[in-house]
């Protein structure tokens, strides 16, 4: 029997608790008529598990026989890490504001 040895990496499409236990690996095609009716199986362990798994979605495309499949797939990558940055972004102005908030506090201080 073969098994998975490709380590999880920050490169990987990751949803859930990072840090999870359990660690869910799907190899995808979404145009695969399988994949589709397995979607509500993979969506209810998901609820059930809640925090204790970690999901990572790998695309593989089936391209010989699911003619969109590949183009899907570069659709879901690109959005994937449109969403990394839009993380990145959003952390960023956290911390911005986060120092001007303590910056405005100690001039708030020096004032009174």
């Amino acid at each position: 029997m073969t098994q998975l040895t490709s380590i999880v990496s920050s490169t990987d499409n990751i949803f859930g608790n990072h840090g999870a236990p359990i660690e869910f690996v799907e190899y995808g095609d979404n145009e695969c008529p399988y994949c589709g009716q397995a979607y509500p199986i993979v969506k209810d362990i998901k609820t059930q598990l809640g925090n204790d798994i970690k999901f990572v979605f790998r695309n593989f495309s089936l391209n010989k026989i699911h003619l969109h499949a590949f183009p899907v797939a570069v659709a879901t990558e690109a959005a994937a890490f449109c969403v990394l940055i839009l993380f990145a972004v959003i952390n960023k102005i956290k911390e911005v504001r986060a120092n001007y908030a303590a910056k405005k506090a100690d001039s708030y201080a020096e004032i009174t």
